[in-house]
């Protein structure tokens, strides 16, 4: 940290901002008139609640109370997936301390911006990443360290920088090789759990009536299979239960109406009277006003159109029940997205209202129908859900991944942004690190392809890009390169 505090002031004597902290450590960033301390609890961040505690000093370390902060969380769209995160609100808390609140509702890197401007109209930006489950708050100059290293083009030794290889471990540098891995191409999309309509049940009559008492809970509540959902009151029903009184009275007597009474059951049982009552109106000897109507399946009522004396028509929908114990996950992906997004292939799923479970399935079907407005396809995603953990109208991130093939790849770490550049840093060994730009191709699980501008087997930085950036701008400030 000594180290890290000297170039610090060595940036401030340039006018050039400066960026260091890492890991559970304070990030900072500082130019002549302001300094920015930020600080992340917890220092790892997580799925869920976080806090970023800000520090604002003036050049001589004086606190700055009154200015405004403006802060940024947010993740980029990817595929489908809609951007996610935004502004957060900043609350100022007394002697220069600034403290804001927010939500990381998944996994991956997400970009950090934050702009202070002083009672005094000294104004200060910076932009960085955190990742979940990371340590700490990588930060820099907004435009600063990126963009200088991706300005270098050049592979002569000029363009190198030099770091003492006591200083690079002192301030945590530290290189990785780049390798070969077999990778799948993962489509990101976001998905809605929803209700499988193959195990969706209709609740209706064959015969006009009257509700009598109804037992059926309002939407939502779960009913078992057949439980009484409520009792009914018909007159085709009173009549064919005095019609098989008779033939079974007239049997008993030794009459030939046998057939008759096969007849009455076998219509009340086509009217949804179940064996049970029928046996309970032949043992009472006289027809029952109200006869019970039970669930033809177990699940959560999820509409309801009856009531206590509602008069009720033929065919008409009374009840609709869904079972839980297997959900469909509905995702949109982008047309170019439909080879790997194929029936068959496996996905994984994060549901922000369950952190820390991942959910695998496979994808079932590619609905036919493109929308026009999109461009995107729809496809359905069974699982099993036997704790109903997972409830309609949920938000999904879903990876669908592809087939498995070899690429270079390199740590998300490894690698500077600065608008549509990426540059890594090349380990010369020695102490000497020589930017590159690279082109990259998909990432994920904390690695990224690379697609064009290194090799297997050179070594890239993987920790304290940032501060090998800064002083390759430093380098710029005395001689171009």
């Amino acid at each position: 940290m000594t180290t890290c505090r000297t170039t610090l002031a060595l940036f401030a004597a340039l006018a050039l901002p400066f960026a260091c902290g890492r890991g559970g450590e304070p990030a900072r960033v500082a130019t002549p008139a302001l300094a920015l301390t930020a600080r992340l609890a917890p220092a790892v961040p997580r799925i869920g609640a976080n806090q970023l505690m800000l520090q604002l000093e003036d050049g001589a370390g004086k606190p700055i109370e009154g200015a405004h902060v403006a802060l940024s969380v947010g993740m980029p769209a990817m595929g489908t997936m809609a951007p996610m995160g935004g502004s957060v609100p900043v609350r100022e808390r007394g002697a220069g301390r600034y403290d804001a609140e927010f939500e990381l509702s998944m996994t991956g890197a997400w970009r950090v911006t934050i702009a202070a401007h002083a009672p005094g109209g000294a104004e200060l930006a910076a932009e960085g990443t955190l990742a979940v489950g990371t340590p700490g708050l990588r930060i820099a100059p907004a435009g600063g360290a990126a963009e200088a290293a991706a300005d270098s083009e050049a592979e002569s030794d000029d363009a190198a920088v030099s770091i003492a290889p006591a200083r690079a471990r002192e301030i945590g540098v530290r290189s990785v090789p780049v390798t070969r891995a077999a990778r799948a191409r993962t489509v990101r999309a976001l998905g809605t759990v929803g209700y499988d309509e193959t195990a969706v049940t209709d609740v209706s009559l064959k015969v006009r009536g009257w509700v009598g008492t109804l037992h059926a809970g309002a939407p939502g509540a779960e009913i078992a299979r057949g439980a009484v959902l409520f009792t009914v009151y018909s007159p085709e029903l009173y009549a064919a239960q005095q019609e098989l009184l008779s033939a079974a009275g007239a049997h008993a007597a030794g009459g030939a109406d046998g057939w008759r009474a096969r007849a009455a059951r076998k219509r009340l049982a086509l009217w949804d009277v179940g064996p049970g009552e029928v046996a309970a109106i032949e043992r009472a000897g006289t027809p029952h006003e109200e006869l019970p109507i039970r669930s033809p399946a177990a699940g959560v009522i999820v509409e309801r159109n009856v009531f206590a004396g509602s008069a009720v028509e033929p065919g008409a929908r009374l009840l609709r029940i869904a079972s839980l114990d297997r959900v469909w996950i509905e995702a949109e992906v982008y047309e170019s997205d439909v080879a790997i997004a194929a029936p068959g292939v496996a996905a994984e799923l994060d549901v922000a209202a369950l952190p820390g479970r991942t959910f695998a399935g496979r994808v079932a079907t590619v609905l036919p129908a493109l929308s026009d407005a999109a461009r995107t396809l729809r496809v359905r995603i069974p699982l099993d859900n036997a704790d109903h953990a997972l409830r309609p109208g949920m938000w999904a991130s879903v990876r669908l991944r592809g087939e498995t093939h070899e690429a270079l790849v390199i740590p998300d770490s490894a690698v500077l942004h600065a608008g549509e550049r990426s540059v890594v840093f090349v380990d010369l060994s020695g102490g000497r690190y020589r930017p590159r730009r690279v082109e990259l191709g998909a990432s994920g699980e904390g690695q990224v392809e690379v697609l064009r501008g290194l090799e297997a087997g050179e070594r890239v930085v993987a920790a304290g890009t940032f501060l090998i950036a800064a002083e390759s701008r430093l380098r710029a400030g005395e001689e171009p390169w």
